[in-house]
């Protein structure tokens, strides 16, 4: 099927834009730390469902396995780790601008340990887009955004995160490279890999509680953390896997991160919220970008 990475990274920007409203409750209420780690483990829980019914294989090579676990050391405890690190001071809108260099650090490291090496129309459309992207995410208000400025360390911890969301990318498409692998069956490595790190941490701090107890009681917070894993970790994480398969790791990071202009329309029918004509324009280019990747000429 023609685009079938591309159309899949287009799907991880639906499915993550619509778990971060199902988040939003959870994270308010119980912890970011809670949250991604429950997450996790319901992914996995999803994933061993899964592989049981379709009977799929963990078997991996030592190699494979090896660059997983390095994928979810770098994309999801030390990535993930720095990028929350800079909301506290800079705030949500402007470490994003900074995440926003995520797919041109995905195209560099790319092109040095895979040798992808992208056309002048995927180049087009990547800046195209990424301008589109930055234009949103200046322009979105922010609540409670006061206090939030631009500082050193700042930069440096959304700087950091940004690369090794792009390293953990390339690292996984050299696993895939050396043999295939079942998209959830890669995505499982990564997630226990980041679950066995970062949860005898989470108990030490006391930033961990005991899910079934915590959530006991609280329907809404129980169906919004189920089908938030459902379509989030699980679904999401696999379809990029199965996207960067498919295409170059470039292109894949740089569809994944339309994730803000999805949210307009979202965040303007759930909340309610005002859209600025600087975040609508934004949005049309990145989409124009996005229509350059796909255009044959």
């Amino acid at each position: 099927m023609p685009f079938i990475g591309e159309l899949s990274a287009l799907a991880v920007t639906i499915v993550w834009a619509g778990t971060s409203f199902a988040f939003t409750r959870i994270a308010q209420k119980f912890g970011a730390i809670q949250l991604n780690i429950d997450r996790m483990l319901l992914s996995m829980v999803f994933i061993l469902i899964t592989s049981l019914i379709f009977n799929l294989s963990f078997s991996l090579s030592y190699t494979q396995i090896l660059y997983l676990t390095l994928s979810g050391i770098f994309g999801l405890v030390i990535g993930d780790s720095f990028y929350f690190k800079a909301f506290p001071v800079m705030g949500p809108r402007l470490s994003n601008l900074v995440m926003a260099s995520s797919p041109a650090f995905s195209v560099i490291l790319s092109f040095l340990f895979l040798h992808e090496i992208i056309d002048l129309k995927g180049i087009l459309g990547i800046l195209v887009t990424l301008i589109g992207i930055v234009l949103v995410i200046t322009q979105r208000k922010q609540e409670h955004s006061e206090g939030f400025k631009i500082t050193k360390d700042g930069l440096i911890n959304a700087g950091i995160g940004s690369l090794c969301q792009a390293i953990g990318l390339v690292l996984a498409k050299l696993a895939f490279k050396e043999g295939d692998i079942n998209p959830m069956i890669g995505t499982f490595y990564r997630l226990f890999t980041a679950t066995i790190i970062l949860l005898p941490i989470a108990i030490y701090i006391k930033r961990y509680s005991n899910p079934i107890s915590l959530f006991k009681g609280d329907k809404k917070s129980q169906i919004n953390i189920i089908l938030g894993s459902f379509f989030g970790p699980f679904l999401g994480i696999s379809l990029s896997f199965f996207a960067i398969q498919h295409t170059q790791v470039g292109i894949a990071a740089i569809l994944m991160a339309m994730q803000p202009i999805l949210m307009l329309p979202l965040s303007k029918i759930i909340y309610n919220e005002k859209l600025s004509l600087i975040s609508i324009i934004g949005a049309l280019i990145a989409v124009l970008g996005v229509v350059i990747i796909f255009i044959k000429f």
